[in-house]
């Protein structure tokens, strides 16, 4: 989805307004940031499911993961 939105904001044809390519590439950037923020924790959570044995079994629950 990232390049087709920089795609988006490096075509000067789409007639797209100024304020409305700067819009788009704040939003991009957030959502980078938050998938990356998501994927700290996820790795935090990962550690610490290794070292709780309670943990390893709530995972074994259905809809948990």
């Amino acid at each position: 989805m990232e390049n087709s939105i920089e795609d988006i904001l490096e075509d000067a044809t789409n007639k797209l307004s100024f304020q409305f390519r700067e819009a788009l590439n704040e939003a991009m950037n957030q959502l980078t940031s938050l998938a990356e923020t998501v994927s700290t924790y996820d790795r935090c959570l990962e550690m610490s499911i290794q070292d709780h044995p309670e943990c390893q079994k709530l995972l074994k629950l259905e809809g948990v993961v």
